[in-house]
């Protein structure tokens, strides 16, 4: 009879030292090693590498954090300009990221820091608009139609459901940024349910896309909004995306495809108190200082539609043209069976026009009259989403992951750190962690996968989980 067939309620079970190395032998790992996030290229990031590894020091983030945050300001402030022509790929210089960090990050700071100028004009145009309002309206009833936030020119928001932000373009906004520290309930939210997911990733390609949104009101009445722009920055606790990068749905309706995602590793933990205000360092003026000036730059808009954008098409140079083909080639080849891109091709499909759109994004932040991306800018912009395919790939692996295996291992690194040779359920309930691990029904849950995989075995049984004594099977 085997150890583990010795479970006799209230018997307790002690393995010699060769039982003890073969159920050591029979431990099953719950996950792979996941492989580290590259280092960001912050340096393909031109004129804003300065300003991210000024404020990516003075905060104490990851490069990629701070990367992820300037770059969807800078394609939002394009998107209201620009646009992308290369042969018959045409389209906004908007941008979709996804940025994966738990608590503690500083997510909330960097926005703050970068959105700043932003910030400030919005409320400016807002007391502006009010001060007019008074003059034409001195009793304060106003219609809503004329709300200050109904006419800004372009807006910075937290949150946004697809209804939401058709409504907000819909009126006198040209330009959205959704930048939110609250990614995940884009994932989980009603507009992703079973019943609106379609529709909603339909709306939010379209966006991406820079063509004309149409939605069904009640009866037959459709409405749309075209010459409008948005971009996208979510935030998104790494347990928070649900099942975004596995579920076909996604990748088969392309909307995974349209995000630049990366996970940096965390600093936390390693970072020290530093008495520093960087809103003050000159880096970050000069950089307020551009953005103000592009700010001041008036919005093309569409002759037979004032609330609509009309961008200028910019084309690569010859050169810029000669490296993204290059760019595209490179991509396609590992795109086929058995290349390093094959599994990630929604994405790798798209590649060529994220890099069209960092390029342009990075050389109108350079130079806001560009008339062609030039070569430097394509070359940059093409490393940058090199950058983004490999990350995607670490990223969908990990995806498949089961969650109940990650929450698995993540009580058995606990266990090993904390040196726990022997538990009770008791203990179990009240000490574990991750802390959603201590509800019974959780914690049984996890005990059984850790039990099936030989990492843990149960040395003494009984009628309640409090009462159960586990054995832990050192590494």
């Amino acid at each position: 009879m085997t150890s583990r067939e010795h479970n006799t309620p209230l018997s307790i079970v002690h393995l010699s030292q060769e039982q003890f190395a073969q159920e050591q032998a029979k431990s099953i790992p719950l996950i792979s090693i996941p492989e580290k996030a590259r280092p960001y290229p912050v340096e393909h990031l031109g004129d804003l590498r300065e300003v991210v590894e000024v404020v990516s020091e003075a905060l104490q983030t990851p490069h990629a954090l701070a990367a992820q945050s300037v770059l969807s300001f800078q394609s939002f402030l394009a998107q209201a300009h620009v646009n992308i022509k290369m042969d018959s790929i045409e389209g906004p210089s908007s941008a979709f990221f996804i940025t994966l960090a738990g608590s503690g990050e500083r997510k909330t700071s960097l926005d703050k820091i970068f959105s700043k100028p932003l910030l400030e004009r919005e409320k400016e145009h807002i007391k502006k608009h009010k001060e007019t309002e008074l003059l034409k309206n001195p009793t304060g009833v106003g219609d809503k139609k004329n709300s200050p936030e109904s006419i800004l020119p372009l807006s910075v928001i937290q949150e946004g459901t697809v209804e939401g932000v058709f409504k907000m373009l819909q009126g006198g906004i040209k330009s959205l940024l959704i930048s939110t520290t609250e990614g995940g309930r884009l994932f989980g939210g009603y507009g992703m349910s079973k019943e609106h997911c379609l529709k909603s990733i339909a709306c939010w390609s379209e966006f991406w896309d820079g063509t004309p949104v149409s939605r069904v009101r009640g009866g037959d009445t459709i409405e749309k909004v075209h010459g409008k722009r948005l971009s996208m920055h979510l935030m998104v606790q790494p347990g928070a995306t649900g099942d975004f990068f596995t579920n076909p749905l996604y990748k088969q309706q392309g909307l995974i495809g349209r995000f630049l995602v990366f996970a940096p590793e965390s600093l936390v933990g390693t970072r020290t108190y530093r008495r520093v205000d960087v809103t003050k360092n000159s880096v970050v003026l000069n950089y307020y200082r551009r953005v103000k000036e592009i700010l001041d730059l008036p919005q093309p808009l569409d002759p037979d539609f004032n609330t609509a954008l009309r961008p200028r098409f910019v084309h690569p140079s010859p050169q810029a043209y000669e490296m993204a083909i290059v760019f595209y080639h490179m991509v396609e080849k590992e795109s086929g069976r058995g290349g390093d891109f094959e599994d990630i091709l929604p994405f790798a499909s798209k590649s060529l026009e994220h890099a069209l759109r960092l390029a342009l994004a990075l050389n109108f932040y350079h130079n806001p009259e560009v008339r062609e991306i030039e070569e430097k800018w394509m070359f940059d912009a093409c490393r940058l989403v090199e950058a983004y395919l490999w990350e995607t790939v670490r990223l969908w692996t990990q995806g498949s992951v089961d969650q109940d295996m990650q929450m698995a291992e993540k009580v058995r690194q606990w266990l090993s750190r904390n040196q726990h040779k022997t538990f009770s359920g008791q203990f179990f309930c009240q000490n574990a962690n991750p802390l959603e691990v201590r509800r019974k029904k959780r914690a049984e849950h996890i005990l059984k996968i850790l039990e099936e995989h030989g990492h843990i075995f149960l040395a003494k049984n009984s009628q309640s989980l409090a009462s159960k004594v586990w054995e832990v099977v050192s590494e």
